[in-house]
């Protein structure tokens, strides 16, 4: 459960980076890279833990 929590707060931080990026055009650097570096394997973890769960 606490990695589903992290991985949905790190994809809406990565998402609102995104937006901020995108809509002012000032560079936020590495940190969308580094939260999908995190975020990728969170997800892949849960969906794997998931499935076999199931």
């Amino acid at each position: 459960m606490v990695i589903r929590s992290i991985s949905i707060f790190l994809a809406v931080t990565l998402a609102g980076l995104v937006l901020f990026e995108n809509r002012t055009g000032i560079d936020t650097g590495m940190f969308p890279y580094l939260i999908l570096i995190f975020l990728l394997p969170m997800f892949v973890y849960d969906f794997w833990r998931r499935r076999k769960a199931s």
